[in-house]
């Protein structure tokens, strides 16, 4: 198997020609499931093809938007979460005792790290919705 056909594996299609890359006993061969291999074999064109493709611009705002939406998230949990962790370590016997200051550093940033990726991720998910929307609301 050459370069081509490694980098078209999951795709099974050539860009240039509708031909398979892979074959029925080739298919056999590797030891795939038959209803995962007929349906490989069966698809004709691949699903990526009716996404509409945003412009270089809007990536790049929809990123800029994501990543000031995710710091102000991740301000706010890093502000939340310290104050019961360092409060707490200091007034609770077990904290006091069993939690040192890298614990109570990765407590503190496993908040401000899950607040800015599941903020992030909510906007550029909103944004990708609001794109795809008017894009087909484009489309005749």
């Amino acid at each position: 198997m050459g370069g081509r056909e490694i980098l078209y594996l999951f795709n099974l299609h050539h860009p240039s020609s509708s031909n398979l890359i892979f074959d029925l006993p080739e298919l056999k061969k590797m030891g795939i499931p038959t209803e995962l291999r007929d349906a490989w074999v069966s698809r004709r064109q691949s699903s990526a093809g009716c996404v509409p493709v945003a412009s270089a611009h809007e990536n790049r705002s929809t990123v800029k938007e994501a990543v000031i939406a995710g710091s102000k998230s991740a301000a706010i949990a890093g502000v939340v979460s310290a104050v019961p962790v360092l409060v707490g370590c200091r007034i609770i016997p077990w904290a006091k005792a069993n939690l040192n200051y890298v614990a109570q550093t990765l407590l503190i940033s496993s908040a401000c790290v899950t607040g800015f990726f599941i903020s992030a991720d909510k906007k550029i998910l909103e944004n990708a919705h609001r794109n795809s929307l008017a894009k087909f609301d484009k489309s005749p």
